[in-house]
């Protein structure tokens, strides 16, 4: 009788430790589905961070367009009304006037002087 306690002992322990390995290799898998359906959701949430600061650089570069690019920019026109006599307290940045000022616009000057109640009221 003793001959067979110890092998069947030992082979009870045997069946616990992979009942045990058994509920792991499950946890295990559990676990990893969550991981992985997580993981996708975070590429997922790191593509719309990307679109929108793509979205956010087109709109920053259409806003500096308008500032000091192309005919007719913000910079140069607001320039030019303050050369005819538009009282301002501040004055803006000189590289920005630079950089605005290498695109010509039409003389725009003399539409505001022909029209002498609208300078006026600068």
């Amino acid at each position: 009788m003793n001959s067979t306690l110890l092998p069947t002992l030992r082979t009870v322990t045997n069946v616990w430790r992979l009942a045990d390995q058994q509920k792991n290799v499950i946890e295990i898998a559990d676990r990893g589905g969550r991981l992985y359906d997580k993981f996708v959701g975070f590429v997922e949430d790191l593509k719309k961070v990307g679109d929108a600061l793509s979205n956010g650089q087109q709109a920053w570069e259409a806003a500096t367009n308008k500032l000091h690019s192309g005919p007719g920019n913000l910079v140069r026109q607001a320039e030019q009304l303050k050369a005819l006599g538009a009282k301002a307290a501040k004055a803006l940045p000189p590289t920005l006037i630079e950089k605005a000022s290498t695109v010509e616009l039409p003389d725009a000057t003399a539409e505001l002087k022909a029209e002498p109640e609208r300078t006026a009221v600068l």
